[in-house]
């Protein structure tokens, strides 16, 4: 048996002996300090795992349920009975013997120890996985660049300049570049005026957009995978500007004409309390078209890939629908689910077995999550469901005492697959074909903000009750929904082998209790029943009377998804240029760059 788990075995006896675990830790002084450190990591490893395995709370039976499973054994009783524990614990430590004292183990491979140890420091930081957050420059816009907007806002003058002393400082300038940290240090003035002088001081609110978009100008021409933008909340009163930090993992440069588009996908880096709830966007001020792939993953991972294996389905509607269960509901989510699996069909990526794989492994991800959903509701506990593919929580250990430890074993064991490398990579192709779909609303946008003055379709401004389609100002509903049908037409139209995954994503706007109303309910609604006239069929149902009902509108999306994908695109196709009055420009990506990938 070798020494290091010898000695942990001796430790933990002597630990059962006395009733506590300190005593077990003291049981190893003495001895040789490599081995004492080795054996006190296996004793406390072995001790967490015991923890899990049982339900009783007394250190010493902890103690045994360690010492069994450390010395190889396998329990045959149960891990909750004491009496049974305690004598099979008896039996395998009889005849122990501890490795003997002193420092031989040291003194002997002192060399050795120097040696592995330097080794050990340059094999990490060559494979340690990168975390631009650990950077100088990626804690500029992760920690103070957010700590100047959060003083800002509490008027800590002391705190503002504190942080802006980090944000600009030498440090900042040796990671960013000179032109860098100048573009920042005048965005954060610009920022202070904005928040002084209100929302109603256009000059101000226009001197902070300029600011941020000089500060991405400066930042790309320095090749620094950084990107800012400017939001604020608050009133006309009192304003709170906000810049928001991200990663950039990849950008690329798109061509439609003679325009040209920058497109970024970012992660986020601060943690400001603004939650993004969308997967990209962008605005007239904004200079680029932004996909967010901290949401696109939170998507990815909580509902359309758990619905790749046949038996699943996929959630269109809010929670509370689901709850309810109206009759149209288990229908509209099984084709959710088709579509998805047809999409991912049509694709190269879709017949790779690690595809399938991490799907499935999703899949009962999902399952347990609900079910220990629904057993913690029963305990007044609510659980955060996980947004992230590597989970944000440590839930085996969170949850180690409020659910079976069956459950809490499946966990670990189906992350460790999905973590895997392969099944990793998996996933990612998977992500590329999703931020395919949302890359290209987002470009569409920056098209549309070229264009002179566009009329609020008439399908749309009829369901809208809009009289006249030429006074949409910007902002407004109306203006929005035409800017957001003329979006998702687009993803439709060139969404790759096929418009079913986007059909699928489009849907949750129409359907969710949450999204009723507001531009982009409206926005898809519209688009599925002028898809749907260009195919024949028949809509009169759905516009009959003064409300459009959910169930209408879902026996209308059953039957616009039956169709082949070519004759929808098609049909999408006419239809846009029917409501835009000139065809869907054609878009092609002219360059692209890939940044260090960060897994988080």
């Amino acid at each position: 048996m070798p020494a290091v788990q010898r000695l942990a075995l001796f430790a933990l006896a002597r630990g059962v002996d006395q009733g506590q675990t300190q005593h077990a830790y003291a049981a190893l002084k003495g001895f040789d300090p490599l081995l004492r450190l080795s054996a006190r990591r296996k004793l406390r490893r072995s001790l967490s795992r015991a923890r899990l395995m049982t339900n009783q709370q007394d250190e010493t039976h902890h103690m045994r349920l360690a010492f069994i499973e450390l010395s190889g054994r396998t329990l045959s009783a149960d891990f909750d009975d004491v009496e049974a524990v305690r004598a099979e614990q008896a039996s395998a430590a009889v005849g122990l013997q501890p490795p003997r004292r002193g420092p031989w183990l040291s003194l002997g491979g002192s060399c050795f120890v120097v040696f592995a140890v330097v080794a050990a420091v340059v094999a990490f930081r060559i494979t340690r996985p990168f975390d631009p957050r650990a950077t100088v420059a990626g804690q500029v816009f992760a920690k103070d660049v957010p700590d100047f907007v959060v003083a800002l806002s509490h008027d800590d003058s002391a705190k503002v300049e504190a942080a802006r002393a980090r944000a600009t400082g030498a440090a900042a300038k040796k990671a960013l570049g000179d032109p860098v940290v100048q573009s920042l240090g005048e965005l954060l003035v610009a920022t202070e005026g904005f928040r002084t002088a209100g929302l109603e001081d256009r000059k101000a609110r226009d001197h902070y957009e300029l600011n941020t978009a000089g500060l991405n100008r400066a930042l790309a021409q320095q090749g620094k995978p950084y990107f800012v933008d400017a939001d604020f909340v608050g009133t006309a009163q009192v304003v709170s500007p906000i810049l928001l930090g991200f990663y950039v993992q990849s950008e690329a440069q798109v061509q439609s004409g003679t325009a040209s588009d920058r497109v970024v996908h970012l992660w986020r880096l601060d943690k400001l309390n603004l939650n993004q709830n969308y997967y990209g966007y962008t605005r007239p001020s904004t200079p680029a078209a932004i996909v967010l792939l901290d949401q696109i993953e939170s998507d990815l991972v909580r509902d359309v890939l758990p619905a790749l294996p046949a038996t699943e389905t996929m959630h269109l509607v809010d929670e509370e629908t689901e709850i309810k269960n109206p009759p149209w509901v288990e229908k509209l989510n099984l084709r959710g689910a088709k579509l998805v699996r047809e999409y991912f069909a049509a694709v190269p990526e879709g017949r790779d077995a690690s595809v399938q794989k991490v799907g499935e492994l999703l899949a009962r991800r999902r399952a347990l999550v609900a079910k220990w959903r629904t057993e913690l509701a029963g305990l007044g506990h609510v659980l955060v469901v996980p947004e992230r593919l590597v989970p944000e929580a440590d839930y085996a250990e969170e949850l180690s005492l409020r659910v079976p430890r069956a459950g809490l074993h499946e966990w670990d064991a189906l992350h460790d697959e999905l973590l895997t490398r392969g099944h990793l990579a998996a996933f990612e192709r998977l992500r590329d074909h999703y931020v395919a779909s949302v890359e290209r609303h987002e470009v569409q946008h920056r098209l549309d903000y070229r264009r002179d003055l566009v009329p609020v379709p008439l399908l749309l401004a009829e369901l809208l009750g809009v009289d006249n389609p030429l006074d949409a100002p910007y902002g407004t509903r109306a203006a929005r929904a035409r800017d957001e049908m003329s979006a998702f037409l687009a993803s439709v139209i060139d969404s790759g082998p096929s418009p079913a995954l986007e059909l699928a994503l489009m849907a949750r706007h129409a359907f969710a209790k949450h999204s009723l109303g507001n531009a982009y309910s409206y926005a898809v609604l519209a688009a599925f029943i002028g898809i749907a006239r260009e195919l024949k069929i028949d809509t009169e149902e759905l516009l009959r009377g003064r409300r459009i009902r959910r169930e209408h509108t879902a026996a209308l999306f059953l039957a616009l998804t039956a169709r082949p994908p070519e004759q929808i695109r098609e049909a999408a196709r006419r239809f846009y240029k029917e409501s835009y009055g000139q065809a869907l420009p054609a878009v092609k990506t002219t360059s692209s760059k890939k940044n260090t990938p960060w897994r988080h």
